[in-house]
């Protein structure tokens, strides 16, 4: 399979349809972006619930990793607890 992605480029994505659910978190705002052409790439052959963890919505800061990625909910906790939500959601 295959996703329109990118300026139309023709990436592979493997697995898409065959998962309940999916998480994509990322070290940015979860608004647009790489995020909304995953979920748009998802959304076509099957729909999945997509949840994102990442910034939501502000402006991110510089500052000590782990104190970071607890902030803007991209340690390991909030990406299970997305990955609950997307469970949930199916």
């Amino acid at each position: 399979m295959s996703g329109k992605l990118f300026c139309g480029a023709d990436i592979p994505v493997r697995g898409r349809g065959t998962f309940a659910a999916t998480v994509k978190a990322e070290d940015s705002n979860v608004f647009g972006g790489l995020g909304g052409a995953v979920a748009e790439a998802l959304a076509r052959p099957r729909p999945t619930p997509v949840c994102f963890a990442g910034a939501q919505d502000t402006i991110s800061e510089s500052g000590d990793p782990d104190s970071l990625w607890r902030k803007y909910k991209l340690d390991a906790p909030a990406i299970a607890e997305a990955a609950k939500q997307a469970i949930a959601a199916k």
